[in-house]
């Protein structure tokens, strides 16, 4: 098993578990990219230039390929122009479009580029439903495992209760979120990055981090009262990073009702309010800061979220189950050899 990606540290805690688990050897197409946390799709386009030699090298005809994020690009380009060697299977993981546009465009990829050994691994249900009615891929090739960070989801040590909490990066909707905030009594603290634009000229109980360090954030989620994500209607998997992370120190958490989200909590989750409802959100955040029953019902959510999620299987077994289930399988009866094909395979007469 090879795994093409830019760094190690991207996806790090999976790609240690197939190196050390499964015996997986890592490609790492630009290793300096993975030292930073925030990456614009600017900085990936010269590294997803085709490089003949370092692609040619990275795998070997049979061999089981696993492509992070955007290097599937051209990772197929080079394949359908034979120009690499060709692998037994090919898991595409961590490919997270924001806009529709974009998702529309990689799907038009897809269609043209794809084959019957690639396998997409889809981390929401909008990327999903992209790749199945716009790529065209066969719907035993696209397997949804909504997205997560680590092994597992250990419950972390509240150190606080002692603001309102909202942060991250993309597919936010602050303007929502800054008319609510503005009204309430209680302290409020973001964690965004300055080219979210969140204006200068606030109110003194609202405070803006535009720091973004992993661990910082964390520890603004662990000291808070009550965790708000407010996301636009479109994008596709976003405010993922933020809910498991409330969830793994119970807090209540007020979210808009979003398909990426959904894939976590389920649909009947109590904590939802629609996209760019302003009212709603007002309504929602007033209630679980003064009801006790809505805020204990939420933190009961939160208790059964976070068991939910720490439950699934690691991310690195799922990709191996999935390589594991696409390839045919030799078994002996009584002397006869007898080949087992995975679900789906096409048959040769011959």
């Amino acid at each position: 098993m090879v795994i093409v990606t830019d760094s190690p540290n991207s996806y790090g805690h999976d790609v240690k578990l197939l190196v050390e688990h499964h015996g997986a050897t890592v490609r790492a197409m630009h290793p300096r990219l993975g030292e930073h946390q925030m990456r614009s799709k600017l900085s990936l386009l010269p590294v997803l230039l085709p490089n003949l030699f370092a692609y040619r090298s990275a795998w070997r005809e049979g061999d089981d390929v696993v492509v992070i994020s955007w290097y599937i690009v051209p990772v197929l380009v080079l394949l359908k122009l034979r120009l690499v060697h060709q692998p037994r299977r090919i898991v595409a993981w961590g490919n997270i479009v924001q806009s529709r546009k974009m998702r529309e465009g990689f799907a038009a990829f897809l269609r043209w580029f794809a084959d019957d050994r690639l396998y997409f691994v889809a981390d929401s249900s909008v990327e999903e439903e992209a790749v199945l009615r716009g790529g065209r891929l066969r719907r035993d090739r696209v397997i949804m495992l909504p997205f997560r960070e680590v092994v597992g989801l250990p419950l972390g040590k509240a150190t606080g209760e002692d603001y309102v909490f909202t942060g991250g990066y993309t597919n936010r909707d602050y303007d929502l979120f800054l008319e609510v905030a503005k009204g309430l009594e209680e302290k409020v603290e973001i964690s965004a990055t300055e080219a979210n634009g969140l204006p200068a000229d606030l109110p003194d109980h609202i405070r803006v981090d535009t720091t973004f360090a992993p661990g910082r954030f964390e520890e603004m989620v662990a000291g808070s009262r009550l965790v708000v994500i407010p996301l636009k209607a479109s994008g596709g998997g976003s405010g993922h990073s933020v809910l498991l992370q409330a969830l793994k120190y119970h807090k209540p958490v007020i979210v808009t009702r979003h398909p990426a989200i959904i894939d976590t909590l389920g649909d009947d989750y109590l904590g939802y309010v629609e996209p760019g409802d302003l009212e709603g959100l007002r309504t929602a955040v007033d209630r679980a800061l003064h009801d006790p029953e809505f805020d204990r019902a939420l933190r009961a959510a939160s208790i059964d979220g976070r068991a939910a999620v720490d439950a699934w299987p690691p991310m690195a077994d799922e990709i191996v189950s999935i390589i594991e289930t696409g390839h045919e399988k030799t078994i002996d009866l009584g002397g006869a050899q007898v080949v087992v094909l995975p679900a789906g395979a096409d048959i040769d007469a011959d």
